[in-house]
């Protein structure tokens, strides 16, 4: 297939329609995280948007699209308390000491997650996929969770400091 300027043309115009509606989506998210008062009618549709908003303290405004591919996501610290994120996957994400009180993870996908310092008290976990993903002894469970059971991996706090 021959490119041709046309051609060309259409697909930088499409490209940067794309980035502005991005960017209009990333104001609108800043807006809605800056002021108290606003109620979010507002899905996270992408990782991108997921991380930003657990980083800025605004998650509670927002819903997270079902199923939402958050793999490799770098959450470490955020407060995800009460977050819905049934059958998302965030496997091999970077959830040290995080805040995941009462989150909701029905058949969430957390494989080789880190979840070392994580607060996972009231987590709602039913189904979900915890093989391989680490923990210390500072990360809190739910009582009677016996996380080997899970498949789960203990990190001596030794070996953290080694990585």
């Amino acid at each position: 297939m021959k490119i041709t300027k046309s051609i060309l043309t259409k697909i930088i115009k499409e490209e940067i329609l794309l980035e502005m509606m991005s960017n209009q989506r990333m104001a609108q998210m800043r807006k809605i995280i800056s002021d108290d008062s606003e109620e979010a009618d507002m899905t996270l549709r992408n990782k991108r948007e997921f991380e930003y908003v657990a980083h800025h303290g605004g998650l509670n405004k927002f819903r997270a699209e079902k199923g939402i591919d958050l793999s490799g996501a770098y959450l470490a610290g955020a407060n995800l308390e009460k977050a819905s994120l049934a059958w998302a996957n965030i496997q091999g994400a970077n959830l040290e000491k995080a805040y995941l009180k009462e989150a909701y993870l029905k058949e969430a996908d957390l494989k080789r997650a880190n979840l070392t310092g994580a607060d996972l008290e009231g987590a709602r976990l039913l189904g979900a996929n915890l093989k391989r993903a680490t923990y210390n002894s500072e990360t809190k469970f739910n009582t009677g969770f016996n996380p080997e059971d899970h498949g789960m991996v203990l990190v001596q706090e030794d070996e953290e400091d080694s990585e």
